[in-house]
């Protein structure tokens, strides 16, 4: 069954339903309103099973326990209630019973509340094969490793180094080669070549040093030089005697 059809489907089933809850109303215990839908879907020409059971087992194949479906109506799953809102656990449950059956499409229908409530679900579609949910059924065998089947897995790329082969050396320093660095300009000391003598400033010698005097000599006393006194001083020791 499609999704188009599965749609289509529960949207008659839907207003049937609906009709039934303004004919009723509220009240009445969830037997009532499954005999009350299942006469009026029969009279629409849809094939109805009440009652359906089910049996929940374990991966194994290990029966865990039985269940009841209300009604099972052309492939898809009906499940009654009649409280005064619909819970998150009856949904849980109507999808578990969905994956279970091994049915696709379902229907989760309240006519205990004032306001008419109904859901469409669908089985979870699992990534892997699906589980046996009846009993019987040995679970699907998961695909075996090589290692178990005495093939080791593929190997992961070798490094070089464990190869025998080093790994790619980088460019070596041309001193790591024998080639010595590029020198710098070698300073003309370093070469034997005098660096050239600053201009030293000479100070201006000294005449003394020289043998010259600094300044001319003073005019010498007569007394020191032999030279008799003045003729005034003659005249007066002359008279005296």
């Amino acid at each position: 069954m499609t999704e188009e059809e599965s749609n289509a489907k529960c949207d008659a089933i839907r207003q049937i339903a609906y009709d039934l809850h303004v004919y009723l109303g509220i009240g009445y215990l969830e037997k009532v309103y499954e005999n009350g839908l299942a006469h009026r879907l029969s009279k629409a020409s849809f094939n109805v099973q009440t009652q359906v059971p089910i049996k929940v087992c374990d991966e194994d194949g290990y029966l865990l326990g039985d269940y009841i479906v209300n009604m099972l109506v052309d492939g898809i799953v009906i499940e009654l209630k009649a409280v005064s809102a619909l819970q998150n656990v009856h949904i849980a449950q109507t999808i578990n019973y969905l994956s279970a059956m091994k049915i696709d499409y379902g229907m989760l229908i309240n006519f205990g509340s004032l306001k008419f409530e109904s859901r469409n679900l669908a089985r979870p579609r699992l990534p892997t094969s699906e589980p046996p949910a009846l009993c019987g059924n040995p679970p699907p065998t998961p695909p075996v490793s090589p290692v178990l089947c005495g093939n080791p897995p593929p190997a992961p790329p070798v490094s070089p180094v464990l190869c025998g082969n080093h790994p790619p050396t980088p460019p070596a320093s041309p001193a790591l080669c024998g080639n010595p660095p590029p020198t710098p300009p070698a300073s003309p000391a370093l070469c034997g070549q005098t660096l050239p003598t600053p201009p030293v400033s000479t100070p201006p010698v000294s005449p003394v040093l020289c043998g010259h005097h600094p300044q001319p000599a003073p005019p010498a006393s007569p007394a020191l030089c032999g030279n008799p006194h003045p003729p005034l001083l003659q005249f007066k020791e002359r008279k005296k005697q």
